[in-house]
């Protein structure tokens, strides 16, 4: 006789093959849409933002970018920084201009030259370049009138040596050595004094690299920190406007975009995915005595249902402000908790409320927020007996989750009561959403997996059913035998 199998085999095969397949689903619902959200696209400044991309909490930071643009700035506005006046090069040509006029003194007194001699022998000066009509000039003065003019083209150079003189200035300086020459002098000598002195002007200021290089650093210095602040919902790059770095920097502050994703991020993932399988598979093995984990059909929607969810969360949450307090993800609980058991929905509530906000920047404040919201929905849903029922889980999950957004809201140091508002309607749609569509959701799912809820029986017992019309036809005691018996069943 051929051995054939334990009865118990082929669902055992069945919960082992149903937890493969949410253990692969789930790896894929959490490492897949990290490359399809913006959080993972391959951005980088310069780049034009694909759409809006709102600071998903509030967060203050030291922008290191924006500090160094503003020191950089800083360091720019600083002027070049030159040595102060060197006394050493004044005194060199005032000594020069003393040598040129005391040789032009001497060819003047010479009475053996000629007057074309005089001209030549002054033209020749290695010093100084006079023109013909200057020349003329000075040999034309007076002795007096002479030594005026040399007294004042001392005095001037002087004057003008005693500045700080810089290369890039000498002409400008230059230009103004008409102005310094005494009113006394006539126009004439007021001029060849210019052409005297213009001749030895010369930079004595130069550029210092040290000096500048150290007035730029205390000018970097001088610059605080800047921190940059966001508030919930605020938009960092709208799209379609490029990226600079300050916007790159603070996309990555909030996690919103990543240059890649490292090993240790799948490694990550995939353990959370094995605790939760595990998890799921102690579920199956302490519970065997549940009706459902022997039925295929009723299988395959727990995990379609857990799945549909998941999935869902995992693209719709990430990168938004609003719509995580929106999602109806107690909606899970509340459903699997009609169909198959408040133990069923406490257990699945708990692993898609980690799952679903996993790696996200405001984890800490979305899983709270889900796990106690669909933990209070159904506690609160018991028997589901009544339509009263779902709804007081509905307001037991919006009350939740507004207890939760203020708990994490309140305490922060600048309130955004309009933001808490905001949520705070959010949470209280989520509740009725979700209450909602576990109610729609069991009607349908009750008749397709041929299970008895108790809206269905509640509404058998009532006198007016189809069934109970036929006993009362048909056979009058049947009609009285299941009234008692509907009667009994309400009151337990």
């Amino acid at each position: 006789m051929a051995n054939h199998p334990p009865a118990s085999a082929q669902p055992r095969t069945l919960q082992i093959f149903i937890l493969v397949s949410i253990g692969l689903v789930t790896y894929a619902a959490l490492a897949l849409p990290l490359s399809l959200r913006p959080a993972a696209l391959p951005l980088r400044a310069g780049d034009v933002a694909p759409r809006n991309l709102q600071a998903p909490f509030d967060r203050e930071y030291v922008s290191q970018v924006r500090t160094d643009e503003a020191r950089q700035a800083a360091q720019k506005a600083v002027q070049p920084v030159y040595t102060p006046p060197d006394p050493a090069i004044a005194r060199q040509q005032i000594d020069r201009l003393k040598s040129a006029l005391q040789f032009i003194t001497l060819a003047r007194s010479d009475v053996a030259s000629t007057m074309e001699q005089k001209q030549q022998e002054i033209a020749a000066l290695s010093e100084i370049s006079l023109s013909p009509e200057s020349i003329q000039q000075i040999l034309a003065l007076s002795d007096s009138r002479w030594e005026q003019i040399q007294q004042e083209s001392l005095r001037v150079l002087e004057d003008v040596m005693h500045g700080a003189v810089r290369v890039d200035s000498v002409d400008d300086v230059i230009g103004s050595v008409p102005s310094r020459v005494s009113l006394t002098l006539s126009e004439q000598n007021a001029a060849l004094v210019t052409e005297l002195v213009s001749a030895f002007v010369v930079a004595n200021s130069r550029y210092s690299e040290d000096l500048t290089a150290a007035a730029q650093t205390s000018a970097r210095a001088a610059v605080e920190p800047i921190v940059q602040a966001y508030k919930t919902g605020e938009t960092i790059v709208a799209g379609g406007d490029v990226i600079t770095p300050a916007d790159m920097e603070a996309l990555q502050e909030f996690g919103l975009i990543r240059s890649g994703q490292p090993v240790e991020t799948y490694l990550g993932i995939g353990a959370l995915t094995i605790l939760s399988v595990v998890l799921i598979s102690l579920y199956f093995y302490r519970l065997t005595k549940l009706s459902f984990l022997a039925d295929s059909r009723s299988l395959l929607v727990a995990v379609l249902i857990f799945i549909i969810f998941l999935l869902g969360a995992r693209l719709v949450i990430p990168n938004r402000t609003v719509v995580p307090y929106l999602y109806p993800l107690p909606a899970v609980g509340l459903l699997l908790t009609t169909l198959f058991g408040m133990e069923t929905g406490m257990i699945v509530s708990i692993v898609i409320g980690v799952l679903a906000v996993y790696g996200l920047p405001n984890t800490l404040d979305l899983m709270p927020y889900y796990l106690l919201a669909s933990l209070c929905g159904v506690l609160t849903l018991g028997p589901a007996r009544r339509f009263w029922a779902f709804f007081r889980a509905g307001m037991a999950i919006a009350g939740a989750g507004i207890a939760m957004i203020l708990a994490y809201r309140l305490p922060s140091a600048s309130l955004d009561w309009i933001g808490i508002a905001t949520l705070a309607a959010a949470a209280l749609v989520n509740g009725l959403a979700s209450a909602s569509a576990a109610l729609l959701l069991q009607y349908s799912l009750a008749q397709f997996l041929s299970l008895p809820t108790p809206l269905q029986l509640l509404e058998i017992s009532r006198p007016d059913f189809p069934l109970l019309q036929m006993f009362l036809r048909n056979a009058p005691g049947t009609y009285q035998h299941s009234l008692q018996v509907a009667n009994l069943a309400e009151q337990a």
